[in-house]
This record gives C-alpha cells, sequence and structure tokens, in this order.
C-alpha cells in the first residue's frame, strides 16, 4: 500500500492475474484459490478506509476486496468475483451485478463493493435497488463509519430533488462524525457537503470540534488541514490573512506532531508553511527530510523556492550547487543558477548554466545565437589572465552550434570574432570565407558592407594587406549604395580610417591613405582613434608640428570618452616628442605606454631604452654647455 495513504485514501491494489477458462466448476475453482493467494491488504487497514468519497461525483476505485471469511465462503465470493468482473470488462453490466451481490450475501462486510454495485444499479436505472442495497449493507455494518457516508454519497447524488433524501444525507453525513471521531472519511464528506451548499460556518464549526479529539495518526490531522484550507479561505488584508494562517496551523501543527520521521506527512507540512509564507517553518522540516534522505532531489528543490522566498541568495545559489552536483543533467536547476547568478550581476558563472542547460536540453539555434552573443559581450570585462581560456571556450561552444545547427551559418560568422581575439586571423579568414559560401546565393544580402569591413580586417590581421584592401574598397563601395549614408556617417569614416591607417602602418600609398583619413575625421571629428590616425598620417610625412596637435586632440578624445589611456596613442605621441627633440616628454609618455600595455610589447620597452638613453646624452651635453670656462 501507498505509504502516503496510511488508511485514509484508496487503495491502488489491483487485480490483474491471468484468468483460466470458465468452462468448468475446476477452472472457477480454481480462479478462486489463484485469487485467495493473490489478495494482500494490511490487515491494520479496511477496505472501507481505503476510499476517497465525493459529492456528487463517483470515482471507481481500483478495488482489491477484503474476504476475511475462511474456507468455502471466502472461495465462493472470490469465485463469484472474479466471474463478475470478466462480465463487468465485457459489458454485461446485468449479470455482472448479479455476480457482485452474490458476493455480498456471502460478505456484506465488503463495502466498498456495496458502494459500486449501488453506483452500477443506479446508472442503470436502478435508483432504488441501489439505495436498498446500501440501507441493507449499513443495517449489517453499524460499526463501520464507511457504511454511513457510502449511503449519504449515495442519497446525494441521487436524491431526485426530494428535501428528504438531501436530509437524510446531511444526517447519515453528520452520523458518520459523532459516531466516529477519529476517522476522517466522515469529516471530509460531511465538509463535502457543506461546501456544497456554501455553508463554511458549519465546517469551522465541525473542525473547531475535531481539535479536541485524541488522535495520533499524523494523517488524520493532515487531511482535516487540507479541509480546513477550504473552510477558512487565505484572504483579506495583513491581520486577517495572519489569523487565518494560525488557525490552519492548529492542524497541520498536530500533524507534524504526530509523525515523527514520516516523510510524506514533515513534506505536506512543509509545503503548506511554504505556501503560507511561514518560510523558516517550512526550511527547518525540508532540512530534517534532507539530513535523513540525502537523495531526495525535490526536497532540495523544495528548499532551494524557500530560501528564493526568503531572500537568502546565497544559500539558494548553494542549494541548487547541491543539485547539480547529484544530477548535473538537470536542465531546470542550471536554469536556476544561470538566472540567480545573473541577479548577482556574476555573468561568467551565469553563462556557464545556461551553457550547460542549452547541451542537456538541447536549446533552439535562437538559444545558441543569443547565448554566443551574450559571451563574446562578456570578454572584455574578463581579465587578461582569464580571456584566453574564456576565448577557446567560446569558439568551442560555436563549432558545436554551427555543427548542431548547419543551417544557421551566422555562428560561422559569430565564430571570427574570439579567433581573432586569439590571433588565430587565418582561422578566421577560413570561417568568413566558410560564411560568404553559405550565404552568397540564397542571401547574397548578408554581404554587405559591414561583413566585407570586418573580413577585410580579418584579412589585414592575417597579413594578406592586398585583399583585405579589396575587402575595405567592396565596403566602401556598398556604403555608396545605400540611401541613408547619413545614417553611416561614423561606420563610412571607420572603414576609410582602417584603410588608410593599414596603408601607411605599413608604408604603402601613404599620400592616398591620408586622404582617406581626413575624409574619416571631417565625417567623424569626435574619434580619437581618427584623430590618432591623422597624427601618424603626419609624422610619417615628417610634419611633427601637425602630429603632434592631432595626437594630443585624440588623447583628450580619450579621456573625455571615460577610457583608460591607450598604449598606442601614447607610443605615438612619445615618438614624435622625440622626434621634436623633447626628450623628457618622450620618455614620459613611454613609461605611460609601457605600463598600460597588458601585452608586454617588446617593442615599446626597447623604445623606452632608447628614449632613456637620449634623454640622458641631452642632459649630460646641457651640462657640458652649462660649465663655466676657466679663464687662462
Amino acid at each position: 500500500m501507498d505509504k502516503g495513504c496510511s488508511g485514509f485514501c484508496r487503495s491502488t491494489y489491483r487485480i490483474t492475474p491471468p484468468y483460466p477458462n470458465f468452462g468448468s466448476l475446476w477452472s472457477v475453482l480454481a480462479l478462486a484459490a489463484f485469487l485467495c493467494a493473490q489478495v494482500t491488504i494490511s490487515p491494520a487497514v479496511s477496505v472501507n478506509d481505503l476510499a476517497e468519497v465525493y459529492v456528487h461525483r463517483y470515482i471507481e476505485p481500483d478495488l482489491s476486496t477484503e474476504l476475511s471469511t475462511e474456507g468455502q465462503s471466502r472461495a465462493d465470493a472470490l469465485a463469484h468475483y472474479a466471474v463478475g468482473t470478466m462480465l463487468d470488462n465485457a459489458g454485461d453490466t446485468d449479470e455482472a451485478i448479479q455476480r457482485y451481490l452474490s458476493v455480498l450475501e456471502l460478505q456484506p462486510s465488503q463495502l466498498d463493493l456495496a458502494r459500486r454495485v449501488s453506483q452500477m444499479l443506479a446508472r442503470s436505472g436502478q435508483q432504488a435497488q441501489g439505495r436498498h442495497l446500501l440501507e441493507g449493507t449499513l443495517k449489517n455494518n453499524t460499526d463501520q463509519a464507511f457504511a454511513y457516508v457510502i449511503l449519504s454519497e449515495f442519497l446525494s447524488t441521487y436524491h431526485n430533488g426530494k428535501q428528504d433524501n438531501k436530509d437524510r444525507a446531511l444526517s447519515l453525513a453528520k452520523d458518520a462524525v459523532e459516531k466516529f471521531p477519529t476517522e476522517v472519511i466522515g469529516y471530509k464528506h460531511l465538509g463535502g457537503l457543506y461546501l456544497l451548499s456554501k455553508r463554511r460556518d458549519d465546517i469551522r464549526t465541525m473542525l473547531d470540534k475535531a481539535l479536541t479529539v485524541e488522535q495520533t495518526n499524523p494523517y488524520f490531522w493532515l487531511q482535516l488541514g487540507d479541509l480546513s484550507r477550504k473552510a477558512w479561505l487565505v484572504r483579506g488584508n495583513a491581520g486577517e490573512i495572519e489569523q487565518t494562517i494560525n488557525k490552519l496551523n492548529r492542524f497541520y501543527s498536530k500533524a507534524l506532531a504526530h509523525a515523527g520521521s514520516d516523510d510524506y506527512v514533515n513534506e505536506r507540512v512543509g509545503d503548506f508553511y511554504h505556501q503560507s509564507q511561514q518560510h523558516d517553518n517550512a526550511e527547518n522540516i525540508f532540512r530534517s527530510i534532507i539530513d535523513r534522505n540525502t537523495d531526495r532531489l525535490d526536497v532540495r528543490r523544495k528548499l532551494a523556492r524557500v530560501y528564493h522566498a526568503q531572500g537568502n541568495i546565497v544559500a539558494y545559489i548553494d542549494t541548487l550547487k547541491k543539485i547539480i552536483k547529484i544530477d548535473p543533467k538537470d536542465v531546470q536547476t542550471h536554469q536556476n543558477l544561470a538566472k540567480a547568478y545573473a541577479g548577482i550581476n556574476d555573468i561568467p558563472n551565469s553563462l556557464k548554466h545556461r551553457r550547460s542547460a542549452l547541451r542537456i536540453g538541447k536549446g533552439s539555434s535562437d538559444d545558441y545565437l543569443k547565448l554566443a552573443d551574450d559571451m563574446i559581450q562578456q570578454i572584455s570585462k574578463i581579465s587578461i589572465d582569464e580571456r584566453e581560456a574564456e576565448l577557446k571556450d567560446i569558439v568551442s561552444f560555436i563549432k558545436e552550434a554551427a555543427y548542431r545547427f548547419p543551417n544557421r551559418p551566422e555562428f560561422l560568422l559569430y565564430i571570427t570574432g574570439p579567433l581573432g581575439a586569439l590571433s588565430q586571423h587565418k582561422d578566421a579568414v577560413k570561417f568568413f570565407q566558410q560564411y560568404e559560401e553559405k550565404v552568397k546565393k540564397k542571401s547574397p544580402e548578408r554581404l554587405n558592407a559591414r561583413f566585407h569591413f570586418k573580413f577585410g580586417a580579418s584579412l589585414e590581421r592575417a597579413g594578406d594587406i592586398e585583399k583585405a584592401a579589396e575587402r575595405f574598397r567592396t565596403s566602401i563601395k556598398k556604403i555608396g549604395q545605400q540611401s541613408n549614408q547619413e545614417e553611416n556617417q561614423e561606420f563610412t569614416a571607420e572603414v576609410y580610417n582602417y584603410l588608410g591607417y593599414m596603408w601607411i602602418e605599413n608604408d604603402m600609398k601613404i599620400d592616398e591613405g591620408g586622404e582617406l583619413i581626413k575624409e574619416a575625421f571631417d565625417l567623424d571629428p569626435t574619434n580619437y582613434a581618427i584623430a590618432d590616425s591623422l597624427g601618424w598620417f603626419y609624422f610619417k610625412k615628417e610634419k611633427y608640428k601637425e602630429a603632434l596637435e592631432a595626437l594630443l586632440k585624440s588623447e583628450d578624445l580619450i579621456k573625455k570618452a571615460g577610457y583608460d589611456v591607450d598604449p598606442v596613442i601614447a607610443d605615438h605621441i612619445g615618438q614624435v616628442y622625440h622626434a621634436l627633440g623633447d626628450h623628457e616628454k618622450a620618455v614620459q609618455y613611454m613609461e605611460l605606454t609601457v605600463k598600460e600595455d597588458k601585452e608586454g610589447k617588446q617593442e615599446f620597452i626597447d623604445r623606452l631604452a632608447e628614449y632613456r638613453k637620449a634623454l640622458e646624452q641631452s642632459k649630460q651635453q646641457t651640462q657640458v654647455k652649462e660649465e663655466p670656462v676657466e679663464a687662462p
């Protein structure tokens, strides 16, 4: 029997043996003997206790008849029941009823069967016979609360509009409570009748009286607690809600007091405490259950929800992590952890659990794209020391997504950014090429100005200057074909600047590159990167004063933008000061360059050493000039 029933809900047992051929008396007797061996119900619980009673509604039970009399009577009853069941299943209701009635003649204490047969009679239009059967059943079983209940149930269902039947039904229900105050079935049925007629005050009076009953069975109090929630609805202002919860607590506290280590009762009471926002009580109960049953993940989830309701995010996350440790493939818990970490701005851990949830739960391509985009956005916030490992992880994730969703070429484009950040530019170029092949026939509009610009940048970093220039020119051409050029003014300036800077940095087409940079600066004069390129162009042309003016403007723009000093800009300024002979400022800017350069480029270190040497020589020369000449 289900441990949760304990005498107060229907049995889950079912007789399903392989039936022999009923062609002879011997086969019937063989079946009877077989059934005798199969039917097992705890002697501490009767079949009557295992029924669930409903008002105006009949749910046919999973019947396992307890045939208590020994000998021939029991065998005959079992045989009749077996044949009746077969006839019932075959749709021969009338013959099945006769067989069941034969069982009841031999075993009149089988209340659940009497209930079933009365319902069959009523449904076949024989309501009077059904009532007569139950009246006889009650007469033979006046010591059973269930006998009162099933007759009351029948009359309340088939009252035919007669007030006498309704009154008798209510009277029988009251008798079940008054004569058997320690059996919950009467309270449940009478409470159902009161609810049906909207007599909540009567339910409350009944339940208040029940509190005086001496009953140590926790299931009794648990089910009365459930009924009390229908009697006292939790609504109103804060004070009224608190008073109502206190009334309900009277029943659940009794259930808990008698529960001991019964986890079912403890858990149900814990659920009530959580639902009624008595979170501390719920926490204590759920923790005690987990202490006894460390593998109860369902209770751990309930405990996590309690912590969340308390606002105890640390304990909430810790509980979810323990669930994941036991069941690493729990998708919902990974998702909850992702939300929890995002809530405390721990984005790396949030992304990690989002990724786990996707891998386990087989998310959609859009889910993968969103996560890939969020992972890429997070890179700039990760420390240099951790960035390489994170970038490799992102590359692995996007490759996995590209393989899983071959019809979504966007992944091929997404992967180029992390590869570029890892300085794997040649690999990035390959993915640009794959993406281009995928979309050029079906979606050529995707190969727009921005695509060619990004492809060009990757080619430039891979060292293929000529092909990079072709892509930049294509990008510029496509920009010129757009009708909304003014809206793309900043992007246009970025493309001009990139192509121009690439040329002058590689000592190629310096004048043409300079003109592109000047045009870019006219389009976007507040862009510090373009101002730096303009200064570098003047430096290449040995126009140092113009170069210094543009580079100092770049430094001012980057500070106004709220960014740290760019080591490249500082290096450029240092080189201009050195060319102008201001070695002291040249050293100052190169020291700043080396300090801000997180990659530790050797060229910056060598240049600083060179400028320091030049500064020292300049000081020595100045000192010699300033020394007084002795008179002959």
